[in-house]
């Protein structure tokens, strides 16, 4: 619990180590001009102190009750460590999330070239978790796939856009964090480029029940171990 309460209260003083440089908006600065000043020890403080206040995270509903749920229920503390977890470390698990509901598509996939797409997208590892594990270990999370089943899968964007794996990853983490801690929803949004298209989560990934909550807590403990120790 008090690596839980570090993360967060780190999270709440520091919000531009954590947010997405194009969501640091400080009128009339620009996000650039914005980060360096953050570098400044001058500026550091009352820079994210502006921004906190700019973008709500100074409003983040953090009580008694969602600590409590923290203490007794893994589901609350992954969707803390989701909200504060290096962004490398998020977007793998978006990835393996990912993996998971496109699991049935993806074993579908014929054609050579396409599930070599598929597999550079996913990364090391990740493609055979699809294949193998998921249909073992946690075959209601291919429940959640609303994609069209006649849609080509397009695994990295054009023209910098961000592609439909990485989209359906981050969707996903924000269903889990929709049915396990709401209020936390939000602020992860702050941590996403604005072309995820995050408010449009619903429409791409199903209503989370326990079952897949408790799947995706599987999948953490199994895969990614930095989390593995603090969730449990």
């Amino acid at each position: 619990m008090l690596e839980l309460a570090v993360r967060l209260a780190s999270l709440l003083r520091r919000p531009i180590d954590y947010i997405d440089p194009h969501q640091r908006t400080l009128t009339p600065l620009d996000p650039g001009v914005i980060g360096a000043m953050a570098d400044h020890p001058a500026f550091r403080a009352p820079i994210n102190r502006a921004i906190a206040g700019q973008i709500g995270f100074d409003a983040v509903p953090i009580d008694d009750a969602m600590l409590d749920r923290s203490r007794r229920a893994p589901s609350s503390r992954l969707a803390v460590v989701i909200l504060t977890a290096p962004m490398d470390e998020v977007a793998h698990v978006a990835r393996l999330l990912a993996a998971a509901i496109l699991s049935r598509r993806i074993r579908g996939t014929v054609m050579k070239a396409d599930r070599e797409r598929i597999r550079d997208a996913l990364g090391d590892g990740v493609f055979e978790f699809a294949i193998q594990e998921v249909p073992v270990l946690y075959p209601a999370l291919c429940e959640l796939d609303l994609t069209s089943r006649n849609e080509l899968l397009q695994p990295t964007g054009e023209h910098g856009t961000v592609g439909q794996i990485e989209q359906l990853g981050m969707a996903a983490l924000g269903g889990f964090l929709d049915s396990t801690e709401p209020s936390l929803a939000g602020p992860f949004a702050l941590r996403l480029p604005p072309a995820t298209n995050y408010a449009g989560r619903t429409s791409a990934v199903g209503r989370f029940e326990t079952i897949h909550c408790d799947q995706i807590v599987k999948i953490v403990r199994r895969r990614q171990q930095s989390w593995s120790a603090i969730i449990d």
